[in-house]
Parts: C-alpha cells; structure tokens; sequence
C-alpha cells in the first residue's frame, strides 16, 4: 500500500475523531501522520475526504444541539450569551475599552479625509492619497508600501 492509501482501520479512527470534535491536525497525529500525509491521503480518496467532511459536520451540529437545548432553560443564560458573542460578534462580542464602533470609526475616516483635504496642498497628491484610503477601506489595497524617495 502506498503513502496515499488509508488502509480501513485508520478510516474509521479517523471519521471517530472527527465525529467527536477533533481537528485534522490532531487526528493525524494520533494515528502518527503528518497533517501534509493526511491530506495527499485524501486527495488521493475524495470519496472519503467527503465522508471526513460529513463526520466533522456532525460533530459541531452536536454541539450546537447541545448548545441549543441547554439555552432553553433560562438558568443557563450564559449559553445564550456566549452563543450570541461568537454568532454576532459584531453587536454582542465583548469590547475592550480601546474597541471602536462602526460609527466612531466611521467619524475618524471622515475627520482624517477632511485633514487631508485641508492639509495636503498639492491637488495631484490630495486626490492620489484620498484614493489610497478608498482603496484601503474597500478592502483592495494590497499593503501599505513606503513612499519611494
């Protein structure tokens, strides 16, 4: 059998970890593989590759049933909450002090532009900066390079 064969033992210890909440990584591990094995392994199997994908499904909608039924009694409100923090972070995920909301970042971008526009004279320069923010903010800037001399 070759390095990419799974022979049906390692199958099934596999779909087990999966089945209870193991990640990949560990599971190769306990069967003595390198997580770079596993997955030439399942490259190799799509039909169990699919079949890993199924097991580790149900393991978290397992947990999330468990998560579930547990929040339906009101003295395990801290279920809800903590569900609530990692389903909706955004509005429910706890916040350092330091932690901006949208509206206050919202503020400083438009206080920083107006800085720009007021502070850098050269028009050429102001435009290609203000462009580089709405690059930046839409998520298209790559990085944030020096300024060549």
């Amino acid at each position: 059998m070759d390095d990419t064969q799974i022979n049906d033992s390692d199958k099934r210890a596999l779909r087990t970890m999966l089945f209870v909440g193991c990640d990949r990584e560990m599971a190769a591990k306990v069967l003595g593989w390198t997580a770079e094995k596993l997955r030439k392994a399942l490259e190799s199997d799509t039909e169990f590759a699919n079949e890993l994908l199924q097991a580790e499904g149900q393991a978290e909608f397992h947990h999330m049933r468990v998560l579930h039924n547990a929040a339906k009694d009101e003295k395990h409100w801290r279920v809800a909450a903590w569900w609530l923090e990692r389903r909706a972070k955004r509005r429910y995920g706890r916040r350092s002090q330091r932690d901006l909301t949208d509206t206050q970042l919202e503020d400083f971008i438009e206080n920083l532009a107006r800085i720009i526009q007021s502070e850098v004279t050269q028009d050429e320069d102001r435009q290609r900066l203000l462009e580089k923010m709405a690059e930046f903010l839409r998520g298209e800037s790559q990085e944030i390079t020096e300024p060549s001399p």
